[in-house]
């Protein structure tokens, strides 16, 4: 309808020179539509709507009138007005809160200026876009119903959490959409509310973190640990295995506050919380649980009940070494040492508080016994705790006071000839006599002795075959076989100290066998790999031992580039006895013949077992019926004598060292 509005006299009706123009063109164009004020015989404004129709009339043209009372339809437009001027402006002030309304089909229709800041999207690109294309990280699980259209539709109304990426880090949306419909109930879009409440959650994330972690070390606090001893107290309970907890207690730490101040003494125990952080595995919890007293939280330990102790006190007697060490703090040289007690649990039905005190306990009584020092709880485990520490500590001194002993066990081929001679540890012990090698190797591995040992006893094998080799050379003794423990292979400088040692003592590497368990190969496999083609290079051999008894050698041989096979004992003593044990050795034999390797039968106890290797083509041969481990001297003898040689028939010991 045009917008013409006639000017109207004071009394509401239009001025003639208004109204006639109007019906000029209203008999031009043929109609006019205006609104005007008309007032009433009592003097009312009542709005009207005229309309002019020009019609033929007696041969001519007249204009036909329609007056229609629009009283009612204003009062409607200027509520309609007044609640849009009002809703826009709700939506438009709303700072926090995203509103947006789509058509039936999803594409956005309405977006206020908060659902910029929200969805980093201006109104002009997002205008038209349909809601299902806005990206965002997280939210609505299944991806067929973004923003939760669907279930909006079907439920009435949806709500969810959605994670959106911005330049200052993820941002978290509540949202709520919910459908629109029309009088009729026809479906006419959707509406989507949203509010961005990432300070809200970074401000409860933060009294979160603050109401389960020390300010000072950033480290768990009592609340934390106690939850977690609580879920690892349960595990071990369900997993039938052991924990243990490690309390802390810093002597002495009140002189070095009084002397040297607080700050001082703050950062003192930042320090202390670092290092015990260093020491311990991922899996593991540090936690302060005030003044100078911390806590360590091991959640599994192995099933063995003396090989959990063992465990535990190593790494409490490392943590005590690496505590005692000096700090520098503001050009003070400060020393401190701590008091530890360990508690291992599960035994009976202890709460995770009864543990934490029993922990506690044993600390008190570490430092009864005067201070740097570790004790367990339970009497028992103190006792197999300082007979594990006496030890460890003589193994220790073992190395510096010459006690350990090499002694050689021969190997032969199939003809009978020497063939090599396998080194073997002894521990000469001042009180217990001649210690074999499991009842000290684990605890010289887990204290990280075992490195150091290794390279002795490589430096000792090399330089005896070397003296045979010169001494004695009609002996036939071409090659020694030496045990690496995996510890020492994995380390970094183990393929340049075969290297060194091989030159130091003049030995060819041709003449050098390392021999190696399964246990190398859990490790990086690659990095074994590469350490051993770089030996092999040179000329050094490699030997499988125990093989059959792991459980990754068979995986990984095709690509594992070693020289032979050693047959576990376990299976090669019952050869005779079990069918299963002699299929396995056959096929280990077959196995290795098609992969180019030779294999060293181990454990050969008697002739009938060595003839039976041996019709089924075993090439080495190495055990008691050959010869047993004996002592330097005694295989010096053996070699000069002769007697190191085997009958081809295996009919009977050639001898017994």
């Amino acid at each position: 309808p045009s917008k013409l509005s006639p000017e109207v006299q004071p009394d509401g009706r239009p001025s003639l020179e208004k109204s006639d123009e109007i019906m000029q063109k209203a008999l031009a164009t043929g109609y006019q539509r205006f609104e005007w004020q008309h007032r009433t015989r009592d003097g009312t404004a009542m709005p009207v709507e005229v309309s002019l129709t020009k019609v033929p009339y007696q041969g001519g043209e007249a204009l036909f009138c329609i007056w229609r009372d629009i009283t009612e339809i204003k009062a409607i437009q200027r509520a309609l007005e007044e609640k849009t001027i009002y809703l826009e402006g709700m939506l438009r002030a709303s700072e926090k809160v995203a509103v947006v309304a789509t058509d039936a089909e999803g594409c956005i229709q309405y977006y206020n200026p908060a659902a910029e800041g929200v969805f980093g999207l201006p109104a002009d690109k997002a205008l038209g876009v349909n809601l299902r294309k806005i990206h965002y990280t997280k939210g609505v699980d299944d991806k067929k119903n973004l923003f939760g259209l669907d279930m909006a539709r079907s439920k009435g109304e949806y709500c969810f959490t959605m994670e959106m990426p911005r330049d200052d880090g993820m941002h978290y949306i509540d949202a709520r959409i919910s459908p629109i419909f029309r009088e009729n109930s026809q479906f006419a879009g959707y509406m989507l509310m949203c509010e961005d409440v990432t300070e809200q959650r970074r401000a409860a994330e933060l009294i979160e973190y603050q109401a389960s972690y020390d300010p000072l070390t950033d480290l768990p606090n009592r609340r934390l640990f106690m939850d977690r001893l609580d879920q690892a107290l349960a595990r071990a309970r369900r997993h039938d295995h052991e924990g243990a907890v490690i309390f802390f207690d810093l002597d002495n730490f009140k002189n070095i506050n009084d002397s040297l101040g607080h700050p001082v003494g703050d950062e003192l125990l930042r320090q202390v919380a670092m290092r015990i952080m260093t020491a311990i595995r991922d899996e593991d919890t540090v936690a302060r649980l005030g003044g100078d007293e911390f806590v360590v939280l091991l959640p599994e330990l192995c099933d063995d009940g003396e090989e959990a102790v063992t465990d535990v006190q190593l790494l409490a007697e490392n943590l005590r070494r690496q505590l005692g060490e000096p700090y520098n703090i503001d050009s003070h040289e400060l020393h401190i040492t701590a008091s530890i007690g360990i508690a291992l649990f599960p035994f009976n039905d202890e709460s995770a508080d009864v543990i934490l005190r029993q922990a506690d306990t044993a600390m008190y009584r570490a430092k009864e016994s005067g201070r740097d020092a570790v004790r367990f709880f339970l009497p028992s485990m103190q006792l197999a705790a300082d007979q594990r520490l006496k030890t460890l500590n003589e193994l220790r001194r073992a190395l510096p006071k010459s006690e350990f002993r090499l002694f050689f066990q021969p190997q032969f081929d199939a003809q009978g000839g020497l063939y090599s001679a396998e080194a073997l540890l002894r521990w000469q012990h001042p009180e217990r006599g001649l210690v074999a090698p499991n009842e000290f190797i684990t605890l010289a591995e887990e204290s990280g002795l075992i490195a150091e040992i290794g390279e002795w006893v490589l430096y000792q094998a090399l330089t005896h075959l070397r003296n045979w080799q010169l001494s004695i050379p009609g002996a036939g003794l071409k090659r020694v076989a030496v045990n690496v423990s995996a510890l020492q292979f994995r380390q970094a400088s183990f393929v340049q100290g075969v290297e060194t040692a091989l030159g130091d003592t003049g030995v060819a590497p041709e003449c050098l066998t390392l021999e190696m368990t399964e246990s190398i190969l859990l490790a990086d496999f690659d990095e074994t790999v590469e350490k051993i083609q770089a030996l092999r290079q040179l000329g050094v051999r490699f030997s499988l031992d125990d093989f059959g008894t792991g459980y990754s050698s068979l995986s990984y041989l095709k690509r594992l580039p070693v020289d032979e096979l050693k047959i576990d004992r376990s299976f090669v003593s019952d050869v005779l006895q079990h069918a299963n044990d002699a299929a396995l050795v056959e096929t280990i034999m077959t196995m290795a013949r098609h992969l180019g390797l030779k294999v060293v039968a181990e454990g050969v106890e008697n002739a009938a077992v060595m003839q039976y290797l041996r019709e089924r083509g075993c090439p080495l041969f190495q055990g008691y019926h050959l010869g047993r481990p004996c002592s330097v001297e005694d295989f010096t003898a053996d070699l000069l004598s002769g007697a190191l040689e085997s009958p081809a028939d295996g009919s009977q010991v050639p001898h017994a060292v």
